[in-house]
């Protein structure tokens, strides 16, 4: 395996793997701009709105065809699997080792893996597991630190999670 790409897979993993469990490099320390008094602190979230409109409606519109681009996937993943067992095959038939049976299934695999991310990136907007609504507002929102503008405090209990926003 090639360093780069060894490279490249490991840090892909590290940054899957951070993400997932909310792990960060530097840990920065709120800076309050609205003061609320104790007893409420414990119970106030923040949101500010959704501010990317563009990619958000990218992903909207892409969620439209969400079956018929699985269907492409899946269709592009088992011609890959086709050719290279066919490949395989032909060298097992012929008993020696011919490189150039594998380009188109090499081509193939490294074409469906970055279509395969940049889809999947398309797909889901960097609001799209952030988003919350709150009740009695209109409009989508994110949660969001203290400090950030355009905050405003909500009651932990006013805010509705991402799944039951897109069904509403």
């Amino acid at each position: 395996m090639k360093p780069i790409m060894l490279i490249s897979a490991l840090g892909i993993i590290a940054i899957i793997i951070a993400a997932s469990f909310g792990l960060a490099v530097d840990t920065t320390t709120p800076n309050l701009l609205l003061k609320l008094p104790e007893s409420v602190r414990g119970s106030a979230l923040f949101v500010c709105p959704a501010a990317d409109p563009i990619f958000d409606e990218t992903a909207s519109a892409l969620s439209m065809f969400r079956t018929q681009l699985m269907m492409i996937f899946f269709f592009f993943f088992i011609l890959l699997v086709a050719s290279t067992g066919w490949a395989f095959y032909q060298n097992l038939i012929k008993d020696k080792f011919e490189k150039d049976r594998y380009d188109f299934p090499f081509f193939l695999g490294k074409s469906l893996f970055w279509v395969t991310i940049i889809v999947t990136i398309l797909l889901h907007s960097p609001n799209g597991f952030r988003t919350v609504g709150v009740r009695g507002a209109d409009g989508k929102f994110v949660l969001c630190q203290s400090n950030t503008p355009g905050a405003r405090p909500v009651r932990s209990d006013m805010v509705i999670v991402h799944s039951k926003v897109r069904s509403n």
